[in-house]
């Protein structure tokens, strides 16, 4: 027993210095790198319950929602839950945040929070239309401010050691996101990094369209997707959609969230070469 499990996490080894080897003699011939950013690069400091409670509290003027510490968690996920619900139903009606719909992307969100709290179970008597309007303005404009995200460790090193190793590559932004997203790069000290921002709202198309992914290429004056690589963290959004493009991709597996390939289809299956855990990797 002892034996299988040296030979296992040797044979693992040598995977991973295998695939660190492809990665540096792939690197040479790119010319362009793109990233998702959302678990890419930052990540939200709290749940989406945790938030919507304390602005919650900023504009109810009953106890409903001032609660007993005991109760407070399970109206946060209660909360979260929602919000995963009305998040999935809005992007189907009102895909991009709204874009295709002639929505502006305040009213698209404004529906977000108004939905979210009322699935959550929370009555008027709570919360009313104009106090989930301000919340909603409130939630608008926090979601702007670094206070509410964070950047994934090591994510400053490996962009440093990017450009510096690979001077003449351009790295780009491609993510599902509306036109705040330029700012809160800037505020957390990362938009230096990338040449350019593809961002689905202001661009009027979204992963998994190829048009987001061409308009990349023609940011960066490639015609060649074998010469781009994108890298992120949704395995439909990101990596197969870009590796049936023609792209190179990476998984970016951080915590082993895509561990299991038993629910995926043949031609769906991850190449062990394709994933990494960390972006220090790259």
């Amino acid at each position: 027993m002892i034996v299988e499990v040296v030979i296992e996490r040797y044979l693992l080894l040598i995977d991973k210095n295998k695939n660190q080897n492809t990665l540096q003699k792939n690197m040479s011939a790119l010319r362009v790198v793109t990233l998702d950013v959302t678990n890419t690069l930052i990540t939200l400091k709290n749940s989406i319950g945790h938030e919507y409670i304390k602005a919650m509290q900023l504009y109810c003027t009953t106890q409903a929602v001032r609660l007993h510490p005991n109760c407070l968690s399970d109206r946060q996920n209660d909360l979260s839950k929602a919000f995963t619900t009305v998040w999935k139903d809005m992007n189907a009606k009102h895909e991009n945040f709204g874009f295709k719909s002639g929505m502006s992307s305040v009213e698209w969100w404004t529906q977000v929070v108004k939905r979210t709290v009322r699935l959550a179970n929370f009555s008027v008597d709570d919360l009313n239309d104009n106090q989930l309007d301000l919340m909603a303005k409130y939630l608008y404009r926090a979601y702007c401010s670094p206070q509410f995200w964070t950047v994934d460790v090591g994510v400053h090193q490996a962009m440093t050691d990017i450009k510096k190793s690979n001077p003449d590559l351009k790295l780009g932004i491609i993510s599902n996101f509306d036109e705040r997203l330029g700012r809160i790069l800037q505020e957390l000290g990362l938009r230096h990094y990338f040449d350019f921002l593809i961002i689905s709202r202001l661009v009027g198309c979204c992963k998994p369209s190829a048009d987001i992914f061409n308009l990349a290429l023609n940011t960066a004056e490639l015609s060649d997707p074998s010469l781009a690589l994108h890298i992120g963290d949704n395995i439909e959004l990101d990596y197969l959609c870009a590796k049936r493009l023609g792209w190179n991709a990476l998984l970016l597996n951080r915590n082993n969230r895509h561990n299991n390939n038993n629910n995926l289809s043949n031609d769906q299956r991850l190449s062990p070469i394709d994933i990494i855990s960390d972006l220090k990797q790259f």
